[in-house]
């Protein structure tokens, strides 16, 4: 269809969540344009395992992003996912989560979606993500081996339980596309979300005031798991919930637009590599 797709991933200290989950974006699907991991800052491991990804899959362009904090703390991704959006190569960007491991081939499905103009104001999610909730589960299992497994349940009532698989129908947040100028004539993520949560419920209503009006669209077709990862740092999630509760909740900026007149997307960067 000739639209090209950049996989994009920010990562902190989930290297080996990381290393269990990209087999699982190559093997058997297709491939995206160019890979682009960035560093948030934490474990440097995750350097070696990315040249061992590169290595593995010689024919995809891989490159790795090292970002330099004045502190080595979790932070929200907003900035980390901005700055891979706006360096990014190719028009269809896809911004997953390091613990996200692919069930279905997802790529040729955006493709078709945006190959539609009418869809390129929307964003674009996976629609059934199988949720483990205990880090130990299922090690060694194939992405098949998780999905069939009897202990896969809908009851939002067990959600929490480290005994079952959750598999809701819902937009999956560490699974979303996007029309790379959409992303960026929206202003991206606003980055005053610096602690937990909130950035993306921003992001997708904000799509929905910026015309030509966008959605987003929950693609039954793309399924996810979702591997469990240690807490993020809460410590500024009083912050995120007071931007979204004086702004974004009340639908401000009106036009959907963040971070204006302000540089956005800029992190300091550290060091970068690259395979092709």
């Amino acid at each position: 269809m000739g639209l090209g797709i950049s996989l994009l991933i920010s990562c902190y200290n989930r290297t080996g969540i990381f290393q269990r989950s990209y087999p699982t974006w190559f093997e058997g699907k297709t491939w995206p344009d160019e890979v682009c991991v960035l560093n948030d800052g934490g474990d440097r491991g995750l350097e070696a395992v990315v040249e061992e990804m590169a290595n593995r899959y010689l024919a995809l362009p891989v490159s790795y992003i090292y970002r330099h904090k004045e502190s080595n703390e979790w932070s929200n991704p907003a900035v980390a996912h901005n700055y891979l959006v706006k360096t990014a190569e190719f028009p269809i960007v896809l911004i997953i989560d390091p613990e996200i491991a692919f069930v279905t081939d997802g790529l040729p499905v955006i493709k078709k979606f945006y190959s539609d103009e009418a869809n390129r104001s929307s964003s674009c999610s996976a629609c059934r993500t199988y949720g483990i909730q205990d880090p130990d589960r299922c090690l060694g299992w194939s992405v098949e081996q998780i999905i069939n497994n009897p202990s896969t349940t809908t009851d939002v009532t067990n959600r929490d339980s480290k005994d079952v698989i959750f598999y809701p129908c819902t937009p999956a947040s560490g699974y979303r596309a996007w029309w790379r100028q959409r992303y960026i004539d929206l202003g991206g993520k606003d980055e005053r979300y610096l602690g937990w949560g909130y950035e993306d419920l921003d992001l997708h209503f904000r799509q929905t005031r910026l015309p030509p009006i966008g959605r987003d669209a929950c693609l039954d077709e793309i399924a996810i798991v979702r591997f469990a990862h240690g807490i993020s740092d809460m410590s500024k999630a009083s912050i995120s919930f007071e931007v979204w509760k004086n702004e974004g909740e009340k639908g401000i900026p009106v036009d959907g637009v963040a971070n204006r007149d302000r540089e956005w997307g800029m992190p300091e960067i550290e060091e970068e590599y690259q395979w092709a």
